[in-house]
This record gives C-alpha cells, sequence and structure tokens, in this order.
C-alpha cells in the first residue's frame, strides 16, 4: 500500500533499464511544457526542480519527444481506461498531445490509487498502459 499523495519512487526502475541498455530521459519544466534529456546516473544527474521534483541538470543532453518510444506518466490516480488525475499543472497532458509523439504512454501509480472513474476535461490525455506494484496492464477502451 502506498502512502497519500505520493508518488512511485523510481531509482529501481531507473537501475533495472539502465543495466539493460536502455536510453532514459527524465522531464525538466520548461515554460507551461516539458523538455526530455537523458540522465546515465539518477544520482549524479538528478536535482530538485522548481516544483521539488528531480530533474536533470543542465549538462545533460536534450532529446525530442519524438525519440522517446515509452514515456513513464506519473499520476496521483488512473482509471481502467487511462484516464488520469495529475497534480494540475497540465504538462503531460500537453507531452502526450504532443504530434511528434508516436510511443508508448505508461501511466504509473500505487494500486489502491486506480479508481472505477476520475473527473476529466476534454484536453486530458489518456496513457495507453497502467502500471502498479500488482503488475502492467493495458488501459481499456472506453465505451
Amino acid at each position: 500500500m502506498g502512502p497519500p499523495h505520493c508518488e512511485v519512487q523510481t531509482v529501481g526502475l531507473h537501475t533495472a533499464l539502465h543495466e539493460r541498455g536502455c536510453a532514459l530521459a527524465y522531464p525538466r519544466i520548461d515554460g507551461k511544457g516539458l523538455e526530455f534529456a537523458l540522465v546515465r546516473n539518477a544520482l549524479r544527474d538528478l536535482a530538485p526542480g522548481p516544483w521539488k521534483l528531480r530533474e536533470p541538470k543542465p549538462h545533460c543532453e536534450l532529446i525530442s519527444i519524438e525519440a522517446i518510444d515509452v514515456l513513464i506518466v506519473p499520476g496521483v490516480a488512473f482509471t481502467p481506461y487511462g484516464e488520469r488525475l495529475g497534480q494540475g499543472g497540465g504538462y503531460y497532458d500537453r507531452a502526450l498531445a504532443d504530434s511528434t509523439f508516436s510511443g508508448c504512454s505508461i501511466g504509473l501509480c500505487f494500486q489502491e490509487f486506480v479508481l472505477p472513474n476520475l473527473p476529466t476535461n476534454a484536453w486530458d490525455q489518456r496513457v495507453d498502459w497502467i502500471a502498479t506494484e500488482d503488475g502492467l496492464v493495458a488501459a481499456t477502451p472506453k465505451t
């Protein structure tokens, strides 16, 4: 069971993917959007950003969102349909709506925060998959 209002910690995921040779990029707030930068060492290359979330330091090389194969999307809560409740800034909604992004999106939260319904708006973007401590499941199309 995850603590309320906490995001899933991803240091272990970073390490496992890095050991498998995956290139990892993390988001950094850039105005009203996100830019993505390569992170090779989570401890060395990340520092607290404007919202106290860890972001890539300035020395990290930027990459375009079109180069991203899988986008891990944090959320306070998700529905089985891939709908997401974030922190209210719209950063990930804008990133997911970017026409150059053709990768897969995976929402990441604790299982207790996968809820039957959430309030949504027309601009809210869905994720393709949902990952929790119980596993990975495909988001179901809403009928």
